[in-house]
């Protein structure tokens, strides 16, 4: 996707309580290299078992404004490799519940992080509405040390 306008990202965040009892219809593994993070801008390459993106993202909480594109996977592998950029490495498991595709994040670097559950929505009020399944346990949306940018600053040895 490029992405030369910005988009709303409307999405909360969950400790996952428990694995749920069904299977995920999508599987993915995913590494973040972090090019730039502050409380409101987050700038990162994407790999993905597919493809490569640079995504930056402005503000925080639910709903962020969001800027992607494309990237060429050999130039970004390179890129992250000379710059030594923190990163993150997770197994992304994404749902089907009702009318609602959660996704359960699974760290792999760093290990000693708790799975996260991760929902988008169409509007705030779509996100402030939504009653978290009973595997869903407690809500980090916005507890900046739990960013995924945060994460990757304070583990940087791979």
């Amino acid at each position: 996707m490029n992405t030369l306008l910005p988009s709303d990202e409307i999405e909360r965040k969950w400790r996952l309580r428990y694995e749920p009892d069904i299977k995920p219809y999508t599987v993915q593994h995913i590494s973040q290299y972090y090019m730039y993070t502050s409380d409101d801008i987050e700038a990162r390459i994407r790999c993905t078992d597919d493809d490569w993106t640079v995504t930056v993202k402005l503000g925080g909480g639910v709903r962020r404004s969001e800027y992607e594109f494309d990237i060429l996977p050999p130039c970004s592998a390179q890129l992250a490799i000379i710059l030594k950029l923190p990163m993150i490495m997770k197994k992304r498991m994404m749902y089907r519940v009702h009318k609602y595709t959660p996704v359960i994040d699974r760290y792999i670097f760093p290990d000693n992080i708790d799975s996260v559950v991760e929902h988008e929505f169409t509007s705030i009020q779509a996100a402030s509405a939504f009653v978290p399944f009973e595997w869903i346990g407690e809500e980090i949306t916005n507890d900046a040390e739990l960013r995924n940018q945060s994460i990757a600053a304070v583990n940087t040895d791979i």
